[in-house]
């Protein structure tokens, strides 16, 4: 079955291959026809794919048992799916206008449009039966297309050179899938699933996953194979080698980023090869003589900074190098073309002069193309590899520095290819031109032969340089070429917008609370959904809220916070809308979401009112973010990006904010007691095994990271209490709020049982410090500010509580901190974290295992996030 716009993507896959076989079988009877309908095919393809990218549909058909057909846009394949049928259609409409008319142009046209049904098959797929099904067609269109000259047999031995070797590559995803159905027999094979596959599988996939990517991509050690591949038309590499077949595995390795980290090698060794790759490679371009190989050996090196950027995590900046690079070299390979057939030259001792003396506007395209593949600014691969540079820095300084010396060398070669094509023609004792231009130069033997046939692409066996444009010497070129040149000259530029920052909507995302007597129950039940809590002790806890009128003050507070966020955002210039939306009560998380993507809202950055790792304070926000999306794509609304703001109980605002309400607190006890005075850290108890899970799987244990995180931000507060007043205070950690059975194990010692033995101790007094709490709801009013200090009372022990941080202006700023700090991750750069105490920032994504649920069930905004 299909969402209602699952038509969208059927159509998207389906009219390319079915229009590309039906062009390739129909033999020479459809030549007049064929350019025509394939770029009309091509251009209802990109609107397709324009409008895919923004409803993000998902479509699914039977196959076998288990393992139907899945395809999605989401946020990463909606921009590759773009890339892909928009630069299709441009050079399918170059063709048209350029291409011999005497030419198979049906079995021409019909395999480009093949190749780019099955590339947008590869990049739409979920699961790895359908990526291998895009994949391996994809490798056959290339092959016939590498080969489309068919009667040269030097041509023939380089298109098999190219499949054979990436076809050896390609075994590693057999691999990777073998690996899968034995990690887990009874699974769909998901993409999404693989980081979750127990060892030895889970590396075994990320080896067939890396082998496959990197073969496709043309790195080290197959780089030799795309060297090969440029014995094919020029329209041919300008599609097939630049911006998608070659581009499939950087992009595979994109998809597969929490699999490469999930492995612990899979990422450093992808992020390693890429590096190295760009550097010798461009070494490699820097010597040609040849220009297409020039442009071949860059690919490889451009390609490897992509291949970088999927290795340091980068996956803004991969994505901006991926598609900026499709434009760039696309631009290149078709100028290359034309000079081709009007010098009958690829050397660049040949094309001397072409940029000046060769059709109108080439020079300048080419120029273009290769400023861009410099990375100088304005231009948009500029733009990428500073995002994925700052990546890279990030994470090694010598990764940056291989990156930086790729940058450099693109530079280098780049500059010497211009050099050649834009060079004043030697004097007329100059053998390698003519001062008059083409048309004065002695045609070669070959040229010659070409000039007495009427055919512009010959197939005789008699002609060993086979040319595809429609006219010889190209004075210029088409209309439709030009369109197409001028198009991608344009997009160098334009795609550098992409790396601006993108817009945001805020939702703030909490657990709500009851507006009257008659909410309290059925808000308990929903809070309680599944725990198994009876209803006596349901009715107990809403006795609790009754005390209050039945209106728990956590909504009120909420509103206070939204105002606060809004009105610090506007003075502070950030134009960011705030939406909010609860887990348990009106306004619900779906209705939320449902009114963002109505205001035509398509990113969203969720703040839980949670600031520690835990099931019930950060997986199940994910889990119900989760589930609000697969309702929208239920009713076939487009689905919103939606990422969560990393923990903050660490950040200075929320600490130094905790700090001062501590410091009141000690102001309002006597002071003959005040010196004395304990502190009591106050969080809400969990299962023992939920405390155990929480947090990422390699700190899993006693506790896990909710008791490490509690007590790192307790030791922050306390030592600053101590450097402001000089006392050293006793402090601990303790617990409050339990509600669940008796017989299950939960963090100990609760708050009550504490001040009983403060009491017993002798402690003259006591602050409750409610850290685990952001703002006084009820577990706030009643557990401690009603059952704790009544006990505390009923002991004589002098105790007060300190405020929670609420809508305090510090708090307010440090939330409009981290947002504009994961803003500026997103974008690739490196910004600085704040966190205080020893366990350093929380993760932007929660990993795969973060905060591991009893029942594993869908969760947004994290690397297993079926909706990334």
């Amino acid at each position: 079955m299909s969402g209602t716009a699952g038509w969208v993507l059927w159509a998207l896959v389906g009219l390319p291959l079915a229009g590309g076989a039906l062009l390739a079988a129909s033999g020479r009877a459809a030549d007049r026809i064929a350019a025509p309908l394939a770029v009309g095919i091509a251009g209802a393809g990109t609107g397709l794919a324009a409008l895919a990218a923004v409803v993000r549909p998902r479509a699914e058909a039977p196959l076998l048992a288990g393992l139907p057909v899945r395809l999605a846009v989401d946020g990463l394949s909606a921009f590759l799916v773009v890339t892909v049928a928009a630069v299709t259609w441009l050079i399918l409409g170059f063709c048209a206008g350029e291409f011999a008319r005497d030419a198979a142009r049906a079995r021409f046209f019909g395999l480009m449009l093949l190749f780019a049904g099955a590339m947008l098959t590869t990049v739409t797929a979920v699961s790895l039966p359908v990526l291998l099904m895009g994949w391996e067609m994809m490798g056959a269109a290339s092959w016939a297309l590498i080969g489309y000259w068919w009667r040269d047999s030097n041509r023939v031995r380089a298109a098999g050179t190219a499949f054979l070797t990436t076809r050896a590559a390609d075994l590693g995803l057999y691999l990777a899938a073998g690996a899968a159905f034995a990690g887990a027999p009874t699974a769909s094979l998901a993409l999404a699933d693989l980081p979750a596959a127990a060892e030895p599988w889970r590396s075994i996939a990320t080896a067939g996953v890396v082998l496959a990517a990197l073969g496709k991509s043309a790195q080290l050690p197959f780089s030799f194979w795309l060297s090969h591949a440029m014995r094919g038309p020029a329209p041919v590499s300008a599609l097939l080698h630049s911006a998608t077949m070659v581009a499939a595995g950087g992009y595979l390795l994109l998809r597969a980023a929490p699999l490469l980290d999930a492995s612990g090698w899979g990422a450093p060794l992808v992020a390693w090869t890429g590096a190295a790759t760009a550097v010798a490679l461009g070494l490699v371009a820097l010597v040609q003589t040849d220009l297409k190989q020039l442009l071949a050996a860059s690919s490889c090196a451009q390609l490897g900074l992509l291949v970088l950027a999927a290795g340091v995590g980068a996956r803004a900046g991969g994505v901006l190098q991926l598609m900026a690079h499709a434009a760039a070299k696309s631009l290149a390979f078709l100028v290359a073309g034309v000079w081709l057939a009007a010098l009958g030259s690829q050397a660049l001792t040949g094309l001397r002069g072409a940029a000046r003396r060769g059709p109108p506007g080439a020079g300048p395209a080419f120029t273009v193309a290769l400023v861009a593949l410099a990375g100088l600014p304005p231009l948009a691969l500029w733009a990428a590899k500073d995002v994925l540079l700052a990546a890279a820095l990030a994470d090694s300084p010598w990764l940056y520095a291989a990156g930086l010396a790729a940058t450099a060398l693109a530079a280098g070669y780049g500059a010497r290819a211009l050099w050649f094509v834009w060079r004043p023609t030697a004097p007329r004792g100059d053998a390698a031109c003519s001062p008059r231009g083409w048309a004065d130069r002695p045609p070669s033997r070959t040229a010659a032969r070409l000039r007495r046939r009427p055919a512009a692409w010959p197939l005789s066996g008699r002609v060993p340089a086979p040319r595809w444009f429609a006219r010889e010497p190209v004075g210029r070129v088409s209309p439709p070429a030009g369109v197409t040149l001028a198009a991608l000259a344009l997009a160098c530029l334009g795609l550098a917008v992409a790396a601006l920052p993108a817009p945001r909507d805020g939702v703030a995302q909490v657990v709500g609370g009851p507006e009257g007597p008659d909410d309290v129950i059925p808000f308990l039940e929903n809070v309680t959904a599944g725990r198994g809590i009876p209803r006596e002790r349901l009715e107990e806890v809403g006795a609790h809220y009754r005390l209050f009128g039945g209106v728990s003050p956590i909504n009120e507070q909420n509103r206070t916070l939204l105002a606060a966020l809004r009105a610090d955002f506007a003075e502070h210039g950030l134009d960011l809308p705030v939406y909010w939306g609860n887990r348990n009560w009106a306004p619900y998380v779906t209705d939320t979401l449902r009114e963002l993507v109505r205001d035509g809202r398509r990113r969203v950055l969720t703040l839980a009112t949670s600031a520690y790792a835990s099931y019930s304070g950060c997986r199940q926000y994910r889990e119900d973010l989760a589930g609000a999306l697969a309702t929208l794509e239920e009713e076939g609304l487009p689905l919103p990006r939606v990422d969560k703001l990393r923990l903050y109980y660490n950040h200075p605002g929320f600490l130094r904010t905790m700090g001062e309400g501590v410091l009141a607190a000690l102001d309002e006890l006597p002071e003959g007691v005040r010196a004395g005075a304990h502190l009591a850290f106050t969080t809400h108890s969990i299962p023992d095994a939920a405390a155990d899970l929480s947090g990422p799987p390699a700190g899993h244990g006693a506790g896990g990271a909710y008791v490490a995180q509690h007590l790192d931000a307790a030791r922050v507060i306390a030592e600053a209490v101590r450097a402001e007043t000089g006392v050293e205070r006793p402090w601990e950690l303790v617990y409050q709020s339990r509600s669940g059975a008796p017989h299950i194990p939960w963090l100990e010692p609760d708050i009550v049982d504490h001040l009983t033995a403060l009491h017993a101790k002798g402690a003259p007094a006591v602050v409750m410090v409610p850290i685990g709490f952001v703002s006084d709801h009820m577990e706030v009013l009643y557990d401690l500010d009603t059952e704790a200090l009544t006990a505390a009372e009923e002991l004589g022990l002098p105790a007060v509580r300190s405020a929670t941080v609420g809508a305090h202006p510090g708090f307010v700023a440090a939330i409009r901190d981290l947002v504009l700090e994961r803003a500026a991750t997103e974008r690739g750069e490196s910004p600085t974290r704040c966190a205080l105490g020893t366990l350093g920032p929380s993760h932007d994504v929660c990993p795969v295992g973060c905060c591991a649920a009893r029942v594993a069930r869908p969760a947004a905004a994290g690397a297993d996030s079926p909706y990334a």
